[in-house]
């Protein structure tokens, strides 16, 4: 959900007054925190071992340990082999650079094989490469929202930050390759894009185009802060 509305600020040109949201945030947040025991856990667990490196067995939540071990695993292997170690092979990564492998408590592995995280895989398996290609593809087929003076189809922008939601929960915390039918999601990223742009260079004048692409490259983009 905060990624939608971050998206929706973005192309209703509203960040400059997303400042304004921050004590609304800051209200929800101390609320969640205070009432829900199970986020409190986690979000503790997840600052304490991102910041220090260290966990201690039942205190530090079990999820943050995973989702910390992963991606010290993911930057330690990028370390040694820049390009990536190949599909599939996180695992061995794992067994090599895992902070948890001399536990003698069941399910620290849990996740080995998908490393927790779609940017934590990317980063061990495809390396530099991998990551550089997935970020090309999410801003290069991003879609904004057009001008509302302009009489253009609202349907792309809308398809396009759609999936482009799904495709960054994935990112965060989901790093199966094709769980829920990722690629689909990835593949209709792309395609939406392409059909825009075929869609835009079948408008009927030139003089229309010219006025587009000044509104969408210039000031859109300019109301977007």
């Amino acid at each position: 959900m905060f990624l939608a509305i971050i998206l929706l600020f973005i192309n209703f040109g509203l960040i400059r007054y997303f400042i304004v949201f921050i004590p609304v945030i800051i209200f929800i947040f101390s609320i969640v925190y205070t009432n829900v025991p199970e986020f409190r856990e986690r979000y503790d667990g997840t600052i304490d071992i991102f910041t220090t490196g260290e966990f201690k067995i039942g205190k530090t939540h079990g999820s943050s340990i995973i989702l910390y071990n992963n991606f010290h695993v993911a930057v330690e292997n990028f370390k040694d082999y820049f390009l990536g170690t190949g599909l599939g092979s996180h695992p061995v990564a794992f067994e090599k650079y895992s902070i948890t492998k001399n536990v003698k408590v069941y399910g620290f592995e849990n996740n080995n094989l998908d490393a927790n995280s779609m940017f934590n895989r990317l980063l061990s398996e495809t390396g530099i490469l991998g990551i550089a290609l997935f970020l090309f593809l999410i801003f290069k087929c991003f879609i904004k929202r057009p001008n509302p003076d302009l009489n253009i189809n609202d349907s792309y922008w809308l398809i396009s930050n759609s999936i482009l939601v799904m495709i960054l929960l994935n990112l965060f915390r989901q790093g199966h390759y094709f769980l829920n039918g990722f690629p689909f999601f990835v593949w209709m990223y792309y395609f939406n894009f392409v059909q825009y742009q075929k869609y835009f260079s079948a408008l009927n004048s030139f003089e229309e185009k010219k006025i587009i692409k000044y509104y969408f490259y210039t000031r859109n983009w300019q109301n977007t802060f």
